[in-house]
């Protein structure tokens, strides 16, 4: 069962070649907790066909000197009816909603005014360069208990994991998976790294008891900063090839002798929506796609992340393998736009 969301300590392995020492996650907590926060909100939900009422909290991050915050879509979003934000050092502070992924679990909010001596960004770190194995901490508000720091390891550096979005498409993209303990109220909080910089923003746990059983998940810092970056630039659309596509590490061999795929990686294109970018652009059933533009296609969730950042109106090089072709080739195909809007 996937629960939204969670943090408590868990050291997987004392053997990690991380160079540690007794007060290593002290110096990097003292370093990020200033920039991480709680926020406490109420929403209207309908149960029993009448609107209730619910109150609850979770986390998010200050990635700005003017008091951006990020933190979880299903923490804050447009219908939440009103919500604060207390910082690390106990002072309360009104916010206000900037906007949402359409496509991820992530919400973005703004201080309305900032406290004395300002506040403190998190340095944001590249995902990308996370191995497993690498020590991180989590830090949040579990169950409310603001300023929690937690420990663990990257467990897994890509998981692709089913959890629907609106539309009830998967994200379109990895999570970063991690041992450090996550549980309700970390949503929306901070995954950093050994130098203290962040690296993913938890999201979601893996429990059959609602608390943490040490597998826990995190948006990745890039995905975040992309995020960030459509709502700097007012960017309100994303990009439609109009394909649905299946990774070829999927396929049995039987299938990909079948189909007549020799291709390593990639995806393969299992249906193509009539009148889209892609059956314009004379793109068949089962051609197998390897690279959007300069980027290699490794699964489904990447090539729905490539897919998303193209900007409609816009021509994509894409290379795919054909059947019956020894070679590869370049097809141009002129970007549509999705039905999801961004913030």
């Amino acid at each position: 069962m996937f629960i939204r969301l969670g943090a408590l300590c868990f050291l997987a392995s004392l053997l990690y070649a991380q160079p540690l020492d007794q007060k290593t996650f002290t110096k990097i907590f003292g370093q990020v907790k200033d920039s991480v926060v709680t926020i406490n909100f109420s929403s209207t939900q309908i149960v029993n066909g009448r609107p209730t009422t619910a109150d609850g909290s979770g986390s998010g991050v200050i990635v700005s000197n003017d008091g951006l915050i990020v933190t979880n879509k299903h923490v804050i979003s447009d219908t939440t009816r009103s919500f604060r934000v207390t910082l690390a050092g106990g002072q309360e502070l009104g916010a206000s909603f900037i906007g949402m992924a359409p496509d991820t679990d992530i919400s973005i909010i703004k201080l309305s005014s900032l406290p004395a001596g300002g506040v403190k960004p998190a340095i944001m770190g590249d995902s990308d360069q996370l191995e497993e194995g690498d020590w991180v901490l989590a830090i949040g508000s579990p169950f409310g208990l603001g300023g929690t720091l937690t420990a663990g390891i990257i467990s897994k550096k890509e998981r692709s994991i089913p959890i629907t979005q609106e539309g009830g498409r998967s994200q379109p993209h990895y999570l970063i998976q991690t041992d450090a303990a996550i549980n309700p109220g970390n949503s929306g909080g901070a995954l950093v790294n050994m130098k203290g910089e962040l690296i993913g923003i938890p999201t979601v746990i893996l429990s059959r008891t609602g608390t943490s059983s040490g597998i826990g998940f995190a948006i990745p810092s890039n995905v975040i900063k992309k995020i960030l970056s459509d709502v700097a630039i007012k960017r309100t659309t994303l990009g439609w090839l109009g394909m649905s596509v299946q990774s070829v590490s999927e396929l049995s061999l039987g299938i990909k002798r079948q189909l007549g795929i020799t291709a390593q990686a990639g995806v393969v294109i299992t249906d193509i929506e009539k009148g889209g970018p892609a059956e314009k652009a004379g793109l068949k059933q089962y051609d197998v796609l390897v690279r959007i533009n300069s980027e290699e296609v490794a699964s489904v969730s990447n090539f729905e992340w490539l897919e998303r950042n193209l900007n409609p109106g816009d021509t994509a090089l894409i290379k795919i393998e054909r059947r019956g072709s020894s070679q590869l080739q370049d097809i141009s195909i002129a970007v549509g736009e999705s039905n999801k809007k961004t913030p």
